[in-house]
Formats: structure tokens, sequence, C-alpha cells
């Protein structure tokens, strides 16, 4: 009894020594794991750059138990814009040879070592059950295959599909110099719709419509883009901000009955995205408890964040570094997620997360990409606690001063660490 105790206490104390030792989903399914009874654990996943190596790849083994998992003649099927990481290469290709079908698609900016080996074994033939194919000039809306959808039939013991979806590629990058986030599901509905959207991908032509909606249940909702002829009045984002009161937040949610808003974007860029900070800092000025957080914001938007609303500058924070001093970004945020806890639409307790792999730029509705929607407390405490870690450790204020636009001076967005996506 007393080396039990004893035990249990020496780990208690290697816990709190860990670096920046990020809060992480206790999962139920990671016990039922531990009896050899996997399931995907549902709900957010995050990585943390600036932590150990654990840390680093939180998303990477939340993929990785999946793959490994995956029942034979079940199906993957894998969307993303970069895939180098050598290890889950190797994972896909011994669940090729167990019998799992492995199906990935990528965009046509590289080609890695990994992706040859990959080719050796799967070759490129979509009409293959196994295959890596990368598409020409996007995959289902031209421009450029920017998704990062993970799709698995059966892994483990669930019934139902198990669907990955948010801003992760799988990269060492993405691992070690990006914050990234995956939600992760197991919904057959959801996985029956982003299954449409991979098969429309893997035709590599243009989808019609190519804008699709899917409102599949009242606590989901997933979006297909490109979105063409965007407008203030009908782009994505502005829809779900529109809805936005700032005032009557009830049961629990917002903060003091206001309702509040946590944005945490990769790049935040041009005339969408100028029309996009002007609402947040509306939303700010009529009550709303708003904060924001971005890695790259151009010119255009960081001269709308100077606006002054009735109630002062919105919180704002940038966490786009330069570490070793060469003038080049080499830590970033890489999601692009939005909370919204309050009241919002005709629902004055709504809590709802928007993820998936869309920027706040011109360039976020031009390509391939997805929206994903999905209501419930548990999600947004989720990504609130990856929002609070990342504001109080990985970023640093944004404050205003004549004549420059930030105190903070943006790295310029070239090197091998920066990724345009």
């Amino acid at each position: 009894m007393r080396r039990r105790i004893a035990a249990a206490a020496l780990c208690a104390v290697l816990a709190a020594l860990l670096p920046f030792a990020a809060p992480v989903n206790a999962d139920s399914a990671d016990r039922v794991q531990a009896r050899g009874r996997y399931v995907p654990p549902e709900g957010g996943h995050f990585n943390v750059p600036i932590g150990d190596r654990a840390a680093q790849t939180r998303i990477k083994r939340v993929v990785l138990d999946a793959i490994q998992h995956a029942r034979k003649g079940s199906y993957i099927k894998i969307a993303l814009f970069s895939f180098d990481r050598r290890d889950m290469g190797e994972a896909l290709i011994k669940a090729h040879r167990r019998g799992v079908h492995v199906q990935v698609l990528l965009n046509e900016h590289q080609v890695t070592r990994t992706m040859r080996t990959m080719r050796g074994v799967f070759r490129a033939d979509r009409r293959r059950k196994s295959f890596i194919y990368q598409c020409r000039d996007g995959c289902r809306g031209g421009g450029f295959l920017h998704t990062k959808l993970y799709l698995f039939s059966k892994t483990g013991v669930t019934r139902s599909g198990t669907v990955m979806i948010g801003s992760a590629n799988l990269t060492t990058n993405a691992e070690v110099h990006q914050w990234n986030d995956l939600m992760v599901l197991n919904n057959a509905k959801v996985y029956d719709k982003a299954n449409v959207v991979f098969e429309q991908m893997r035709r590599d032509r243009r989808a019609k419509p190519v804008y699709r909606v899917w409102d599949i249940s009242s606590r989901y909702e997933l979006q297909a883009l490109p979105h063409p002829h965007t407008t203030r009045c009908n782009d994505p984002i502005m829809n779900v901000l529109e809805k936005v009161h700032c005032r009557g937040a009830t049961r629990g949610t917002g903060t003091n009955g206001r309702t509040k808003i946590r944005a945490n974007q990769h790049r935040w860029s041009g005339n969408r995205g100028a029309y996009i900070a002007r609402r947040m800092i509306a939303l700010h000025g009529q009550g709303c408890d708003v904060r924001l957080m971005h890695g790259s914001a151009d010119d255009t938007v960081r001269s709308v964040m100077r606006t002054r609303s009735k109630r002062g500058m919105v919180p704002l924070r940038a966490n786009g570094f330069d570490e070793n001093g060469d003038g080049e970004i080499d830590r970033y945020t890489h999601t692009k997620y939005l909370t919204i806890s309050g009241n919002y639409g005709k629902d004055r307790s709504t809590s709802l997360v928007l993820t998936g792999s869309s920027n706040w730029a011109g360039i976020g509705v031009h390509g391939d990409d997805v929206l994903f929607l999905a209501k419930g407390r548990g999600r947004v405490a989720d990504w609130n606690r990856n929002f609070n870690f990342i504001w109080d450790r990985g970023s640093r204020p944004v404050t205003y001063r004549r004549p420059g636009f930030y105190n903070v001076e943006e790295p310029k967005l070239t090197g091998k660490y920066w990724e345009n996506d």
C-alpha cells in the first residue's frame, strides 16, 4: 500500500515538472483502449509546439492510433495539403498489407520522400482500393487542395465511421512549429457527408454545385468550399457572426450575460479579412466578450484593428514568432477556429465551435477547403482551453501606437517553416 502511495506521489511530482503541459482530454476512450477495446477519443485535440515531444505529437498520435486499429476490409481516407511524416507513411503501408484499403489525396505543390515510398506501394490509380494521388489544380473545386480530413470507416470497436477534421497536416512542421487542432467524432451521419466530399475530391474534377452545405443535425454542419463570388453579405464566416447578439446569454454560457467569442486564425488578410475584423470590432463595441489571435495579419487587417469601438480596442494578440532571429516566421498558429458561447440566433445559450481548414483571407474561399460547425459545451470548453493556453504562453500582446500599426513587428512570411496554408 505504501509503495502504491509513494508511486502515485512520484508521478504527481513528475507531471508537475513536465514543460508546458497544456490541458489535454482524459477521455474515457483512453481507458477503454488500455483494455484492448480501442475507441477513437472524441473531442478536441491540440499539439503544443513549445512543449516536449509528447506534447508536440498529440494530434499525430490520435491519427496514428486510428490507423493502427483500422480493421481488415475497412477504409482509411485522407485528404491533405502536405505529407512528409515517414512514420505515418509506414503505418499506412502496414495497414494496407493487413487488408485495409488506404486512399490518400494530396495537393500537388510538393513530392516528399514519404510520398514516393507510398506511391511505390499504393500507386496513383484512383480506381484501385488503395492509392495515393495528387490532384491537378485542386480536387473538387479548382485552385488547390487545402482540406485536412481523416476518415476511418471502421477502427477499433466503433460501429460508426470516425471523422477527424481540423488544421493539421501530417508533417514535422505541423508538430514542431505550428499550433494545430483536430476534432474527432464517431458519428455515422457526419461520416457519410464527409465521405461525399472525399468521393467528389477523388474524381479530380469540378463538383456541381461546388459549394455545399449539409445540415447534418441540430448539432453538426459541414460546408465544402470553394465559395464562388464571395461578398461581405454571403461570406460563410459573416453568416455566422451576423447571428451573434452580444447580451442576454443564459444558462451558464457567455461571460456575465455577455456572449463570448474567441478566434485563433492562421492567416488573416485582404478585403475579406478586413470586413471580418470590422465585424469583430463591432461586436466588441456592442458588449460581446471578444478576444482575437492571429499567426499573421497583413497591413489591411492591421489597419482595421486600430479602429476604436465604444468599448475601446478589441483585445488582440499575435502568435507568429521569429525564434532564431533570421527575420523569418518559424512558430505560429495554423488553426482556423472560432468559438461562440451565448446568445446566437434564437438560442440564448448556444455553444458552438467552427473549425476546419479555411483561412480568413481571400484564399480561404477559393480552394478545396472545409468548414465544420459543432455545437456543445464540451466542444467549446476544449477549444477555449487551447485558446487560453496559447493566449497566456504562446502569444504576445498587440498594442497600438502612431505612426505604426502594431507594436509587434511581423516576421517575414518566408523560410522553411512557413506554410501559406
